[in-house]
């Protein structure tokens, strides 16, 4: 696997246990911490494949966008497991 690809996962991943966890700090509902978790993102993950998109040495990645996918799903996964607990 690519060193890319990996940092795709785990960027989104941690953003979306971030953004979770900030969400259950302030006591706000579960819904409400994982929708902005995934929220958060998802729109750093297509900002960032879109910033690749125009610039002229890169390309749009679907390969960086399934990457980050899984990492939003894992980092909810987890943040789902740890303060649900």
């Amino acid at each position: 696997m690519q060193k890319d690809k990996i940092l795709h996962f785990l960027a989104c991943a941690v953003l979306t246990f971030l953004t979770m966890s900030l969400f259950f700090i302030v006591n706000s509902p579960y819904s409400y911490a994982a929708l902005s978790g995934i929220l958060v993102s998802t729109a750093a993950a297509w900002g960032k494949e879109y910033g690749d998109k125009v610039n002229p040495n890169n390309k749009w990645d679907w390969y960086d966008v399934f990457a980050d996918s899984i990492g939003t799903i894992t980092g909810l996964i987890i943040g789902s497991i740890l303060w649900l607990i």
